[in-house]
């Protein structure tokens, strides 16, 4: 027998040379079944994180650092699943484009209709680029947890994978709305209330850390609109234009 992968002569079940199996099947309906619960780690990591971080996500996240990681689905792992079923929804229903983006924003610059547009039909890519100013300003106004630059970017992307799920129930409420507007702005207060609550119960609730966590989710609040203004105006144009070409 051949083996398909190497073309080396064999006569086990195994290829010596490179061990690919002599059985090689056709690809079928249970082989992507089996493909998509081995991506989401069908062993209740998954759910049971997104759970956590939508019933406590500071604690959990905190936990998560400390050492206790049994059943808990790894940050990159989970923004990029649950980020691309997002972006799977905000691509689908764009209805963000009529939306002018100096109320949305308050941003009057070059390209801000366009840029408004592809935030939000590609909320996960900017979400985790807003992610590393907040990281930052966790950084800087929680040095006194002892947690590395590192150890707060792994906090970040937890909430990240919260906000994505904020959005996921948001979608259909902005896009069935009469007035869009009023739903981004709630959605806005709602992500921005998850965000201050999973950095303050992270720290560990005291006054002085819910002034710092105002201060530490709210200016990064206020400049990732621009952080991604930037990001966008020097990107490729023809990124967008591509990326609406597949995923349309």
């Amino acid at each position: 027998m051949q083996c398909k992968n190497c073309n080396t002569e064999f006569t086990d079940s195994y290829c010596p040379n490179c061990g690919q199996s002599a059985t090689v099947r056709r690809f079928e309906w249970h082989h992507i079944v089996n493909q998509v619960i081995e991506t989401i780690g069908y062993d209740r990591g998954l759910f049971h994180t997104l759970y956590l971080l939508v019933v406590r996500p500071g604690i959990s996240i905190r936990n998560y650092i400390e050492g206790k990681r049994i059943g808990f689905a790894s940050p990159f792992k989970l923004v990029l699943i649950v980020g691309a079923f997002t972006n799977y929804l905000t691509f689908t229903y764009d209805s963000f484009a009529a939306v002018n983006p100096e109320e949305a924003l308050n941003i009057s610059l070059p390209f801000a209709q366009e840029y408004f547009k592809y935030s939000m039909k590609y909320f996960s890519f900017f979400s985790l680029n807003g992610a590393l100013l907040f990281t930052f300003f966790s950084w800087i106004f929680f040095k006194k947890l002892n947690y590395n630059i590192i150890e707060h970017f792994i906090f970040n992307l937890y909430v990240v994978a919260g906000q994505f799920l904020l959005m996921i129930a948001f979608v259909p409420i902005i896009y069935h709305s009469n007035d869009s507007m009023i739903s981004i702005w709630i959605y806005g207060i709602f992500n921005f209330i998850y965000n201050l609550w999973a950095l303050v119960t992270f720290a560990g609730y005291s006054r002085a850390g819910l002034i710092k966590a105002i201060f530490a989710v709210g200016i990064p609040s206020y400049i990732a609109p621009y952080f991604g203004y930037v990001v966008f105006y020097f990107s490729p144009k023809g990124l967008w234009t591509i990326l609406d070409n597949v995923l349309g």
